[in-house]
């Protein structure tokens, strides 16, 4: 058997590295927000980040620097989906008045009222 030149090997190798990468970081902080849920900040180290993504206790820091790196992209994620729904609430506002997009759009078998 012949093997492909090492030039098609190492183009081939490193696109699917450029692919995975996303999906790796993105399951090294998926692990990390059930790891703190779960256990706490105090369970929170890069070695069991890895151990939960099923990755090797390297692969973390090839995305982040130290658990706080991780902590603050979470930081950083959990502030962009409180901006999204702030921004929501606040186009409901329009169309609901200040008071309907604090309550919620009624729902059809309550008619507008509070149950």
């Amino acid at each position: 058997m012949s093997q492909p030149p090492m030039s098609q090997t190492t183009s081939r190798s490193t696109s699917q590295a450029v692919t995975q990468a996303p999906d790796l970081r993105r399951r090294i902080l998926d692990a990390s927000a059930a790891l703190l849920e779960s256990d706490g900040l105090a369970a929170l180290s890069l070695r069991e980040v890895a151990r939960r993504a099923g990755v090797s206790h390297q692969a973390p820091y090839h995305h982040f620097k130290d658990r706080e790196s991780i902590l603050a992209e979470l930081v950083t994620e959990g502030f962009e989906r409180l901006a999204k729904r702030l921004a929501h609430a606040n186009d409901q506002a329009g169309a609901l008045g200040a008071r309907g997009a604090l309550r919620g759009a009624p729902s059809s078998r309550t008619h507008g009222r509070r149950p």
